[in-house]
């Protein structure tokens, strides 16, 4: 009804006595809006409507496509659709909306470059590689990477305690780091680096991974250290990895919060007062937290996959923002990635500082992908439609 609903919208409304118009752009959004192309190739271009209309699917993450049983789902009674339409959304014994998108869409895009590289893999296509694939050498297939809002900006964000901006940030988030560790019950201090982890609660996130490198961190990986690690983890998501967060700070009082729900006043604060914020992610089409932290001078630990490689530079890099972990993630990659961002806050802070600096001079505003966009907008209406 949603799809259908978008669909018919242009054909009933008007301005002013002026109907809207057939010439129009449909830009559908994941599984859930999937049977708009789907719609508007089988159902109206065969009656002659909307033949000047195209249709551009974004794809959010792959590995949810709207699979529903075929025995309960039949697109000719539940959809209305013949069967073309069936054989486009058919895949393995299921009726497959995210499947029918990507074929019956006129243009793909996906939220960042590397991620559209990487679903047309085996290994990151979640079975539907091969028409990606297709798509991709018809050059009608895309990565944008994904920006944050302008809420985003540690000089004029009303969650912190103090405002503060590249040219004076280093006291700033001193203060703001000592005021999280007391609202959270850590020991207030700032001989501790602390690292902070904000994300769904699941096997993507790595988070099962993580708490096991940070189980090690607290314990004998900081020997030789002149300091101690400090944690904080916020999420809410699966009830065996939520355990696994509640374990965590059972074990490490004073040490490590582990917050199983989300608040965005939190968020902001965190992305102040962290040292480090960690993303190790299985895959990550694009991610957010790793750009806000990167405005806010909190240097990012993720792994070198999808967005996350597009957005943060290594440390290898002259212009480094942070640690990047190469795939596939696994506990001994995060232990090393840890221990190194320990080492380099305790004993090279003047280097850690310029890392913050690198990365909170890097622009992740909307700018930018608004122009991509529009591109793929006028590249639609001026190409022939998919399928007829």
């Amino acid at each position: 009804m949603l799809s259908l609903a978008a669909l018919e919208a242009p054909l009933r409304l008007n301005f002013g006595g002026v109907p809207y118009g057939q010439r129009v752009a449909f830009l559908s959004n994941d599984w859930q809006a999937g049977l708009v192309p789907v719609y508007l190739a089988h159902r109206y271009r065969p009656t002659g409507v909307y033949r000047e209309a195209r249709s551009i699917h974004i794809i959010h993450n792959l590995g949810f496509q709207g699979k529903f049983s075929r025995c309960r789902a039949n697109p000719k009674t539940l959809l209305g659709l013949g069967e073309s339409a069936a054989q486009d959304l058919h895949k393995d014994a299921a009726l497959n909306l995210c499947k029918g998108a990507i074929l019956c869409a006129d243009r793909l895009v996906t939220v960042s470059p590397n991620y559209a590289a990487e679903i047309r893999t085996p290994q990151g296509g979640f079975g539907l590689d091969d028409i990606l694939i297709q798509k991709s050498k018809m050059l009608r297939f895309s990565g944008i990477q994904n920006a944050i809002d302008d809420e985003w900006d540690p000089r004029t964000d009303k969650y912190l305690v103090r405002n503060y901006g590249l040219e004076s940030f280093a006291a700033v988030r001193r203060d703001c780091k000592a005021v999280l560790q007391k609202k959270l019950g850590l020991v207030v201090t700032p001989n501790a680096v602390l690292f902070g982890f904000i994300g769904r609660l699941t096997w993507q996130k790595g988070i099962d991974i993580l708490t096991r490198a940070l189980s090690w961190l607290l314990g004998p990986g900081m020997q030789g250290l002149p300091g101690r690690a400090q944690a904080i983890l916020m999420g809410a998501g699966e009830q065996q990895y939520q355990r696994l967060v509640i374990e965590l700070q059972q074990k490490n009082r004073g040490a490590v919060c582990g917050f199983t729900g989300f608040d965005p006043a939190f968020e902001h604060q965190m992305m102040a007062g962290c040292d480090f914020i960690l993303m190790p992610s299985r895959y990550e089409p694009c991610g957010l937290p790793q750009m806000a932290a990167a405005t806010y001078g909190a240097v990012v630990i993720a792994s070198a996959t999808g967005g996350l490689k597009d957005s943060v530079k290594g440390m290898e890099d002259p212009n480094a923002s942070g640690f990047l972990i190469q795939p596939p993630v696994t506990e001994f990659g995060i232990r090393q990635a840890l221990r190194e961002a320990a080492t380099l806050f305790f004993r090279n802070p003047e280097r850690f500082q310029q890392v913050q600096r690198n990365a909170m001079s890097r622009s992740f505003r909307w700018g930018p992908a608004v122009d991509e966009y529009e591109h793929q907008i006028r590249l639609a209406m001026i190409s022939p439609p998919q399928r007829p």
